[in-house]
């Protein structure tokens, strides 16, 4: 929907989850197909195109100057690493990595020297019964 007020216009064709706007005015999105999570490029015209195959959530990605954060799926013992797509060459790089997966996000700072994410370090429910219920 535009700033100024008016209708809303569709962006995406095939759907879509979180979107974050680059520098330079590319949109980045990620969107959900199957049990993987795609980070895609609008395009001029409307069209898509997909920049990398899977990363972990929908939440997990944030757009700098210079590339596309994101998390790949946990490996086996829970811990993970945060990667940066540059844009300069499309290279894939770790640029972190953590003890525990990343849970619903992460945001680069500006000068690309701090990462803010948010990590699950502990799981735990109740089962309770309710007895005579009426």
């Amino acid at each position: 929907m535009p700033a100024e007020g008016g209708p809303e216009v569709q962006v995406t064709r095939n759907g879509g989850d979180l979107g974050i706007e680059a520098p330079d005015g590319t949109l980045y999105y990620t969107r959900q197909e199957g049990d993987d999570v795609g980070v895609w490029k609008l395009l001029p015209g409307g069209r898509s195109e997909q920049v990398l195959p899977s990363c972990f959530l929908i939440t997990n990605l944030d757009v700098t100057a210079t590339g596309i954060y994101v998390t790949p799926r946990p490996k086996a013992d829970g811990s993970t690493t945060v990667q940066r797509v540059r844009f300069a060459d499309g290279k894939v790089e770790t640029v972190a990595e953590l003890p525990s997966a990343i849970w619903f996000g992460l945001s680069v700072s500006p000068d690309e020297r701090t990462i803010l994410y948010s990590q699950v370090d502990r799981v735990e429910s109740n089962l309770m019964l309710v007895d005579r219920l009426r």
